[in-house]
């Protein structure tokens, strides 16, 4: 069957968290133009919610998601037939290269790299994240989601997963109250210079980024698979990551079920030696 001009150039809307000003907000923005305004930041060498900021101070007039159509629009028409490229060739520069649906926050030197990946790559995902997929469905008996009553951290120690569990309260409209229920041990990061364990990342690029991720995955209402790759001053890591949301008493989305697995380690930040 021939393809129609309309459904070739069919698009998503997609609800995306940014910090504008040292406030929450939210934007929504079809994949395609996100992933533009990810390419503009970089080019640009700021953050996304550097960029709404600006925006947001300099509007008259219109909605700051009309805005940032526009700033997209105006910059690829300035830099028509240029490339703005990443400079020398990286891993992290490669990573980009390889994943179209990706996004990337970046604050001097450490940076927060994720990759959507489609839902139904999850049965080709970590056993233990395919399990917890397959677990959530069960709960959810046919409805959208479970309730997160319902949810048995047990249930994950038969197949050894419930080290590698987040458990999230959501509840709160701004995202910088959301509260850690449970920390999964297995990706801990670890200070560099004494391998202490980090329990609290604090106001930090990681943090903000986590904030933003679990925010639109609590306004999407879907399970949402992902691969991060995570560099902070502290140290770094990359792994694969669910996100499932459950409602609470009254059938709102409260909670949210993250599931996390380790893949390779970056290498560690590169410190200054003395002669």
């Amino acid at each position: 069957m021939s393809e129609t001009p309309s459904s070739r150039y069919e698009t998503s809307l997609e609800t995306y968290s940014i910090k504008v000003a040292g406030r929450w907000t939210t934007v929504r923005l079809e994949i395609e133009l996100m992933a533009a305004l990810k390419d503009v930041a970089l080019a640009e060498g700021c953050e996304i919610g550097d960029i709404c900021t600006r925006l947001a101070q300099q509007r008259k007039q219109g909605s700051l998601t009309s805005a940032l159509r526009l700033y997209i629009l105006k910059h690829y028409r300035d830099r028509a037939g240029q490339h703005a490229g990443l400079g020398p060739a990286s891993e992290l520069a490669k990573e980009l290269e390889s994943f179209r649906r990706s996004l990337l926050a970046t604050e001097e030197r450490n940076y927060v790299l994720r990759h959507d990946l489609d839902i139904e790559r999850v049965g080709k995902a970590d056993p233990g994240i395919g399990f917890l997929f397959a677990y959530w469905q069960a709960l959810a008996k046919g409805a959208t989601r479970p309730n997160y009553d319902d949810f048995k951290l047990d249930t994950l120690s038969s197949v050894g997963f419930d080290a590698n569990i987040h458990l999230m309260d959501v509840e709160a409209s701004n995202p910088d109250e959301f509260r850690i229920v449970r920390l999964a041990p297995i990706t801990m990061l670890h200070r560099a210079a004494d391998n202490v364990p980090l329990k609290e990342l604090g106001d930090t690029l990681y943090a903000r980024e986590i904030k933003a991720d679990y925010s639109a995955a609590k306004f999407k209402g879907k399970p949402v698979l992902q691969q991060l790759s995570v560099r902070t001053s502290e140290g770094a890591l990359r792994y694969e990551r669910i996100i499932l949301p459950c409602s609470v008493h009254d059938g709102r989305i409260g909670r949210l079920v993250v599931g996390v697995t380790p893949l390779s380690k970056l290498a560690p930040p590169r410190t200054s030696r003395s002669a």
